[in-house]
């Protein structure tokens, strides 16, 4: 016990100390570089540990191919976006982020990378077009449209809001793969989406998002209420485990992060 916890003491010697005011960073993760925050979890994470969700996006990617056409719901500062891209670097990836600093940092972190196959649209994804209150936290990943209390709100702005259905009703275009990080926010997301996760031609294969607990009560609703709504759609609810991806979920844990894939 004695000498765990002299390890213990030793890494937190050796590690940075962490920033209270925004400091730019650059890391490399999974092949890829990102200028990052490094007083924000996602950015102090892979300073510290050298990854970030690494389970989620080895499962998920298997499911990549080169053509595919991705979309990013909460693209923060793009780090699942910029994989997508590398990824399917023959297809393209739509980026949904409200958050005018992120965005920002987004387009940077496409420049670092080459990758030019990635759209950015401002909007935040909700169940209806037009404008949305939007709830930024003092750490950006934990922005979304009703604040969750993980962490204190910094301020409210109006940002303007679109569902997938009339984001796509144009120009009806495929889906491939999806990845949906909202903060809670999840099932709006879906619901503005169900006619594009109806259309057997058009809906992604695989949608990979967040089911936690605390979050998704400030939005009145609860993990089994996604996964009711998606099984209607004909999609099946997968668990990510280190052998691979694992049929249904585990409704006991507060927080899990799930693969849906169409039947």
């Amino acid at each position: 016990m004695l000498r765990n916890l002299k390890g213990k003491l030793k890494l937190m010697a050796a590690a940075p100390l962490r920033p209270r005011q925004q400091v730019l960073r650059q890391v490399e993760y999974a092949g890829a570089r990102f200028l990052v925050l490094a007083n924000e979890d996602v950015g102090w994470r892979l300073i510290v540990h050298g990854h970030y969700e690494p389970l989620e996006w080895r499962c998920l990617q298997e499911f990549i191919s080169p053509t595919d056409v991705c979309v990013d719901v909460g693209a923060n500062i793009g780090l699942y976006t910029i994989l997508l891209a590398r990824k399917a670097h023959l297809g393209r990836v739509i980026a949904f982020e409200p958050l005018p600093l992120y965005r920002a940092m987004l387009d940077l972190n496409a420049c670092l990378n080459g990758t030019g196959n990635i759209e950015i649209q401002a909007s935040v994804v909700a169940d209806s077009t037009g404008q949305q209150e939007f709830s930024v936290s003092v750490d950006g990943a934990y922005s979304s449209i009703r604040p969750t209390a993980r962490k204190p709100e910094a301020r409210r702005i109006m940002v303007p809001s679109v569902t997938l259905d009339d984001a796509f009703a144009v120009t009806r275009q495929r889906i491939d793969i999806m990845k949906v990080d909202v903060e809670g926010a999840e099932l709006l997301v879906l619901r503005g989406a169900r006619t594009l996760l109806s259309d057997p031609e058009l809906r992604p294969r695989a949608l990979l998002l967040e089911l936690e607990a605390s979050n998704e009560a400030a939005y009145s609703y609860q993990p089994d209420d996604v996964v009711a709504f998606m099984a209607q759609l004909n999609y099946g609810v997968h668990s990510l485990g280190r052998s691979g991806v694992l049929r249904g979920y585990r409704p006991e844990r507060l927080v899990e992060t799930v693969l849906f894939l169409a039947e």
